[in-house]
């Protein structure tokens, strides 16, 4: 596959366009996230990292992807390291890069990936406030593990309704999007990736539930658990 860089004029888009584009978890084995670690450049040792990475063939899969955030701030030495196998990754590979402005990678990286302008966003859309779902969800990521099996516990007579679960959780999907996209109002400024797993996880989820006739109780409670507790009220301003 070719390596894709993606680009626009804030992150919050280019966050946006990966999660609703690419399927990244690192908890399955099959992702890699590489990113600035302390505002350091993204080092050698960690294209390194991503060499080790891409030798290995997926795990009850059929793809792997690589996503270097902020691939700008390489260094000289790490684009360079990665050259080889930008141009030529191992065909269940997906090599993504994010950056702010191509111009400021390698002209030899450049010439060997496709690159995706994404429109910006617009972050200021319609307060969700007045959204009861939305409030409730909100409600629902402040809760500690055992107050969110309370909360499954209390309603689980509309959840035998497949079809309604599949539609409350799709809402659900979309909450979680809104955070990742204005992930800077977020109380405790999760990190973009942390949200693009449980957006993953919560598809795949709807996913099962959908077409698997998998429990439904189960696949909630396990998305609880696996949701992050964020302390304080949520805003969407």
């Amino acid at each position: 596959m070719q390596t894709v860089i993606i680009t626009s004029e804030n992150k919050e888009s280019s966050d946006f366009y990966v999660s609703k584009n690419y399927e990244i978890s690192e908890a399955g084995g099959n992702s890699m996230i590489i990113e600035s670690v302390g505002g350091k450049k993204i080092s050698i040792a960690q294209a390194r990292e991503l060499i080790k990475f891409a030798s290995l063939r997926p795990v009850n899969s059929k793809q792997k992807i690589a996503l270097i955030r902020d691939a700008q701030i390489m260094t000289i030495e790490a684009q360079n390291s990665l050259l080889k196998l930008i141009e030529e990754p191992p065909t269940y590979l997906q090599i993504i890069l994010i950056v702010n402005n191509p111009k400021n990678l390698l002209d030899t990286i450049l010439s060997r990936c496709i690159i995706i302008r994404v429109e910006k966003i617009k972050v200021d859309s319609p307060s969700l406030d007045s959204d009861e779902f939305f409030k409730e969800f909100s409600e629902i990521l402040c809760m500690s593990i055992g107050e969110r099996f309370d909360w499954l516990s209390s309603n689980q007579t509309k959840f035998k309704d497949r079809n309604f679960a599949v539609d409350f959780l799709s809402r659900w999907e979309l909450f979680l999007r809104h955070f990742l996209i204005a992930s800077v109002n977020v109380p405790n400024k999760l990190p973009t990736k942390i949200w693009q797993e449980n957006l993953v996880y919560l598809k795949d989820v709807i996913e099962k539930i959908r077409v698997n006739n998998a429990n439904i109780s189960m696949g909630i409670e396990s998305f609880l658990i696996n949701l992050p507790v964020v302390a304080g009220a949520m805003h969407t301003k």
